[in-house]
């Protein structure tokens, strides 16, 4: 277990900072023999959300941990979309359950043509009544967002595009091996709102090489092109592929420490918010108070469960959690044979039920009401001390976090997640840790 402790009399909340940003609750972790397991099992009547996964990209970006593939094949991603369509409907039943959101994740989802997109939406159709409102978002890569594609989402009212702008400095964008120009970026920006899209940028802070300075431009750039909201996530050394460190090491680039990084997230927040941005989340900043994401809601908060198409993709609800197998070529070959994608499952357990709303909602959106909330000792003890500390504020039903507290969530997540998940997660991290030896130094763990 990570010896994790609460630091007085410092600008920081905790002795380290746990690099992920966050993750799924409850874990992935071990399975169940459930051979009778089929799509009937999982019940959708407290599905609130889809997500689809398209793992296809024009290039491959180094920082990216997520399944995805470059290989440049419109006859294999049109092969694969048949195979997702396939995935869907296996949860087709008598009785359409209602749907909040739509989640397309990637890799890139704009290398979808207008077809596969709407193929897609309408095999989701089949399964799933989709609410007035729904909210669909898209993941966006800026070079290819063209306007037929933008046409489509028109027509089946796409709420968002995110776009992974991630810095506009060129060597940030050297290091990242970003082949999106910023011309494509500003393009991309326009033609989504041209289609009465909003947009989301996403920028990455606390790589090799990087200056508070250059973070802070970034955000200067993301403003002044008026994104609707904006995320702004540390870089995963743990989980990036051996392109970044390749990278690192052929343009001569000095890691940050974790105080440095966090130092950059304080700044970038605190500079958003006098742009006249509201925090939503964790890492997410939008231009209105009022907004939100469902399908965040459902995955970092207790709104609803998810399910998830495609290799690697996770669904939930308050009995089991199953994750599909992570590689395509499997995914692809499994469709093909057996018309059912190979995965893991397990049944959620009581406690995991009883404290999400707690370990990840709370640190996730800063606040949470806990009327009804049962608590196991580990947890309330817990949270006393978080209380004692200043840390957390009760009040009335609702706890809500200092800022200080919000600059290190991710740490807070796993602070408060009980024994059993946080072994699980530490070992994780300690493996990390040791497969990159002394790429990642122990000053980008501890404070």
């Amino acid at each position: 277990m990570l010896p994790i402790a609460v630091k007085l009399n410092d600008i920081f909340t905790f002795n380290i900072e746990v690099p992920y940003y966050n993750w799924f609750y409850p874990l992935q972790y071990g399975e169940e023999d459930l051979t009778s397991f089929s799509p009937g099992t999982i019940s959708l009547n407290e599905v609130k959300g889809v997500y689809v996964h398209f793992p296809f990209c024009s290039s491959l970006c180094s920082f990216c941990p997520y399944i995805r593939t470059n290989i440049h094949d419109a006859n294999l991603r049109n092969r694969y979309v048949q195979q997702l369509i396939c995935e869907i409907k296996s949860y087709q039943r008598q009785e359409k359950p209602e749907i909040q959101c739509v989640f397309f994740g990637g890799g890139s989802p704009s290398l979808m043509s207008p077809n596969n997109f709407s193929e897609i939406m309408e095999a989701i159709k089949t399964v799933f009544h989709i609410s007035s409102g729904c909210e669909i978002c898209v993941e966006t890569n800026a070079m290819s967002l063209k306007p037929e594609l933008c046409s489509a989402f028109y027509d089946y009212n796409v709420s968002k595009v995110r776009i992974g702008v991630q810095s506009f400095d060129p060597c940030s964008r050297e290091l990242y091996q970003l082949r999106a120009t910023v011309d494509d970026i500003v393009y991309s920006t326009k033609l989504a709102h041209s289609y009465d899209l909003q947009v989301s940028f996403d920028l990455l802070f606390g790589h090799h090489g990087q200056s508070l300075e250059t973070f802070l431009v970034d955000i200067e750039k993301a403003n002044k092109l008026n994104p609707d909201t904006i995320e702004i996530y540390p870089i995963n050394l743990l989980a990036v592929p051996d392109r970044y460190w390749n990278s690192v090491l052929s343009l001569g680039l000095k890691g940050l420490n974790a105080r440095t990084r966090l130092k950059c997230f304080k700044a970038g927040r605190d500079r958003l918010l006098e742009l006249g941005y509201h925090q939503w989340s964790g890492h997410g900043f939008s231009r209105s108070p009022e907004f939100d994401l469902i399908y965040h809601r459902c995955v970092y908060g207790t709104l609803g469960g998810i399910i998830g198409f495609g290799p690697g993709a996770v669904s939930f609800n308050s009995e089991y959690i199953k994750w599909n197998h992570p590689s395509i070529a499997q995914y692809m070959s499994d469709m093909q044979k057996q018309s059912m994608p190979t995965f893991k499952i397990r049944r959620v357990f009581d406690y995991e039920r009883l404290l999400k709303k707690i370990v990840i909602e709370l640190p996730y959106y800063g606040s949470c009401n806990i009327e009804g909330v049962e608590f196991i000792p580990e947890i309330s003890n817990r949270l006393s001390e978080l209380i004692s500390a200043g840390v957390v504020q009760r009040n009335s039903s609702d706890l809500v976090l200092s800022d200080t507290a919000r600059l290190q969530y991710a740490t807070l997540m796993f602070y408060l997640l009980p024994k059993k998940d946080k072994d699980v997660l530490g070992q994780e991290i300690f493996s990390d840790c040791a497969r990159l030896g002394n790429k990642f130094r122990a000053d980008m763990l501890w404070l």
